[in-house]
């Protein structure tokens, strides 16, 4: 039970902030009207949208694309992912945070919108 808890602290941990991240990307397809009219949403599809508008970077689009697929598989297939796997995300997530963040802000600055 002890090691189910710190397990479960981790990985729910590392899915909160991917979950926010790719919300992040989802609410600014819509408030720039990158995601067009009658498409439903789609993370993946608001996020290339948000490196195609300038918004991130090709390694920053992978790398949340990444992080979004693995945190699915905890979701729906969590006893056959690797803890080594998670040890990664959450290492490649803890590197992706800083940049993203300050695309992000910079990029949503060019709409008139301010974060800070």
């Amino acid at each position: 039970a002890e090691e189910h808890n710190r397990v479960v602290q981790i990985t729910g941990n590392l899915r909160a902030l991917v979950d926010n991240a790719v919300e992040l990307a989802r609410f600014a397809a819509t408030l720039t009207g990158l995601r067009p009219a009658g498409r439903r949403p789609s993370a993946n599809a608001d996020i290339e949208a948000l490196r195609a508008d300038g918004a991130l970077t090709g390694a920053q689009t992978y790398e949340l694309i990444q992080l979004k697929e693995l945190c699915d598989r905890l979701r729906h297939e969590y006893a056959y992912v690797d803890a080594n796997d998670v040890h990664g995300a959450v290492h490649a997530l803890l590197k992706l945070l800083p940049s993203f963040t300050a695309s992000y802000v910079r990029w949503l600055a060019q709409y008139g919108v301010d974060l800070s």
